[in-house]
């Protein structure tokens, strides 16, 4: 029979007590009550020596016997009509093993770095000269690469039809619906909105205004993306993957090729590096996992694809850039801000999601009217991915921005003006201990003195807030067991991204 039990859960002095069930036969889980000996405690991490000396083995490391270096040739124009595609020259290169298309012709290319075709070969440079060898005829077409310039009616329209959702995760609010057809390049997107902002402006007191800017960000993990995938029977496959998700790698590529879940073995002993760009077995603007995997079938042989640097910049995925009119409502003798209305456009490449995150409305809870307008706009580059938060570190930017700047306007205190209208108590929390330990009140006061006597060298406080959520299953298997030499086995479906879970669960 199940049982309820009171926990108390949290942090520091922000700690609940929260009931939940648990079943009869399973022990009572621990809270923030218990005191451990060694989990929680500083140790040394186990893969750290591994590491430093370099013996842990990454994807890039990896060599199998027979093993094959695949290579992509890639799109070099921002848009053109791909006339014609001859790779039977590549197939004649010594060394090389297996050539595919990977683009037809009547084919459109809408950024540079798509993918046209792929080879494998004994030797990377081998593979090089394959791509080399590959005759691609284009015929060029009109393309906009920045932002503004696509917002104009007269810029190159990007897509020829209309496009599919591509969510760069979690509550990112890209652009949501797509009616059958597309008008110029800007789609607006899914709107954040509490009670009625623009009326709220018209009657407020205080009118702030201003526009801020955020540029394109590229990843740059030291390991890129890549992969390795060998056919080890008919209907069965081993992927070794730079990922962050094993068991992404594991159902893409099942479905990639049509296999049972069960029949495709993904490794992945360490990463170098993700941020949210490697979530999946194909990159955000490549199809690497589909290029190995049919290499490696055509070949025979284990097929690894490495990008290079170059490669991780163009094709893997991107923060979008914005562009953020942000309009606050204040009222000054009170010192509260009375409404938000905040504008952002920002491109994606060719793809979605260049939401601005929930920052506005979500952190600034006691303001009653809030509107944040999120669109996305294409342009002929590589389409967006996860990176670090999706769409908040650009909201975050713009809003705390605008709201440091009002507080000068209205001569209220940055932090005080962010406790009044944020309710949460962790948040609240954070920021009076961040006041205490960083000084805040006494730096400020010192900052505001080398302003007033025009001082050469001066010092500048701030303060920001932002947020993300948490997601993810709340099911987990895990089998411990002993070994006749007195080993602990655990056996789990986590994975180290570099984190330390591996520690974690050795604790």
């Amino acid at each position: 029979m199940d049982r309820k039990i009171k926990l108390q859960l949290g942090f520091a002095d922000q700690v609940q007590t929260q009931t939940i069930t648990v079943p009869e036969e399973e022990p009572t889980p621990w809270d923030a009550t218990v005191k451990t000996r060694v989990v929680g405690t500083a140790v040394p991490r186990i893969d750290g020596k591994l590491k430093v000396t370099g013996k842990a083995r990454y994807t890039h490391d990896l060599v199998v016997p027979d093993m094959l270096y695949g290579a992509i040739l890639r799109s070099p124009h921002p848009c053109a009509v791909l006339r014609s595609l001859d790779i039977e020259a590549a197939r004649k290169v010594p060394g090389v093993e297996a050539v595919i298309t990977l683009a037809k012709a009547g084919d459109r290319m809408i950024f540079a770095g798509q993918d046209v075709a792929a080879v494998a070969a004994a030797r990377p440079e081998q593979a090089r000269a394959a791509l080399a060898a590959i005759v691609a005829d284009y015929e060029l077409q009109p393309f906009v690469v920045d932002t503004r310039g696509a917002m104009s009616d007269r810029a190159p329209q990007v897509h020829a039809a209309a496009v599919e959702e591509r969510r760069t995760g979690a509550d990112e609010p890209g652009a949501e619906t797509a009616d059958g057809g597309l008008a110029g390049n800007v789609r607006p997107g899914r709107s954040q909105k509490r009670g009625d902002a623009k009326k709220a402006l018209s009657r407020a007191q205080h009118v702030f205004e201003a526009s801020y800017e955020t540029q394109c960000h590229t990843h740059g993990a030291l390991e890129t993306h890549g992969l390795m995938i060998r056919w080890d029977k008919a209907d069965e496959v081993t992927v070794w993957a730079s990922t962050q998700s094993i068991f992404g790698v594991r159902d893409e590529v099942a479905a990639m090729f049509g296999l049972s879940p069960g029949k495709v073995r993904v490794i992945t002993e360490f990463l170098g590096g993700g941020f949210g760009a490697k979530f999946g077995a194909n990159a955000a603007g490549t199809a690497i996992a589909k290029a190995a995997g049919e290499l490696a079938r055509e070949s025979g042989k284990a097929v690894k694809i490495m990008l290079d640097r170059s490669e991780e910049h163009r094709c893997t995925g991107n923060r979008p850039d914005s562009i953020q009119k942000v309009r606050l409502g204040a009222d000054p003798a009170k010192g509260r801000i009375t409404a938000i209305h905040v504008q952002a456009h920002g491109s994606a490449g060719v793809g979605t999601g260049a939401g601005v995150g929930r920052n506005a409305s979500a952190v600034y809870t006691k303001v009653d009217d809030v509107l944040v307008e999120s669109a996305d706009v294409f342009t002929h580059a590589g389409p967006a991915v996860a990176f670090r938060a999706p769409g908040h570190p650009q909201g975050a930017f713009a809003i705390e921005s605008a709201i440091d700047e009002l507080a000068r306007e209205i001569g209220k205190d940055p932090i005080d003006l962010r406790l009044a209208h944020d309710t949460h108590p962790v948040r609240r929390w954070q920021l009076e201990l961040g006041r205490q330990r960083f000084a805040w009140d006494r730096r400020r006061k010192e900052a505001a003195e080398l302003r007033a006597r025009d001082a050469r060298i001066r010092r500048g406080v701030g303060c920001a807030v932002s947020i993300w959520g948490d997601f993810g299953s709340t099911e987990a298997t895990v089998s411990v067991g002993v070994t006749r030499d007195g080993r602990i086995e655990v056996k789990n479906g986590l994975q180290d991204i570099g984190g330390g879970i591996g520690t974690i669960m050795a604790q």
